[in-house]
């Protein structure tokens, strides 16, 4: 086996791993409304940076237009003091049914961000760091729970969020197309 093959094993090994860390869902929609609206509902979506000094959040939606279909990503975006981390991520595909304008299909995942991971192992560690040394303090390992559940906390609300709006977007196109004659 070349490098590749093993690399690409080791790829299919870890992914139904990563999913269920990062908890994958699937969704998907099949609206009566044309693709064009529904890529604006998603242009929608896109919110600046807003909240105070402490922990603010944006969201940033990315859609790339392709010849029969369009690709979205949706980023929820948490700002810390100098740098940028995705909380949660929605990916998928607007694509029209059968070239008909009426009929559309959204379907894609949310995910948290991988930078759940880092809090999770970086929590693992120093939890098992600070409990196992003899010098540690209860009140230091309690600390470092508190900030890391935190932060992963938020990380979830977003997920969660994020999730609920994607929902909510295209439950409301549903409904709008259904309340007119």
């Amino acid at each position: 086996m070349t490098i590749n093959q093993y690399w690409k094993q080791l790829q299919d090994y870890v992914r139904p791993i990563l999913d269920v860390m990062l908890l994958v869902k699937p969704f998907s929609f099949t609206v009566k409304v044309p693709p064009q609206a529904c890529l604006e509902r998603l242009r929608g979506l896109d919110q600046p940076k807003t909240g105070l000094f402490f922990y603010p959040a944006s969201r940033t939606v990315r859609i790339i237009q392709e010849v029969n279909h369009s690709r979205f990503e949706i980023l929820a975006d948490r700002h810390s003091r100098g740098w940028i981390y995705t909380s949660a991520k929605a990916t998928g595909m607007v694509i029209s049914v059968n070239g008909d304008s009426d009929t559309t299909v959204i379907k894609g995942d949310i995910r948290l961000g991988k930078i759940f991971l880092m809090f999770y192992a970086g929590f693992l560690i120093g939890f098992v760091t600070f409990a196992s040394a003899s010098w540690a303090r209860d009140s230091l390992v309690l600390l470092i729970f508190a900030i890391y559940a935190v932060y992963m906390a938020v990380s979830y609300r977003d997920y969660r969020r994020l999730d609920a709006l994607i929902h909510d977007t295209f439950i409301e196109a549903e409904k709008v197309t259904h309340e007119q004659p």
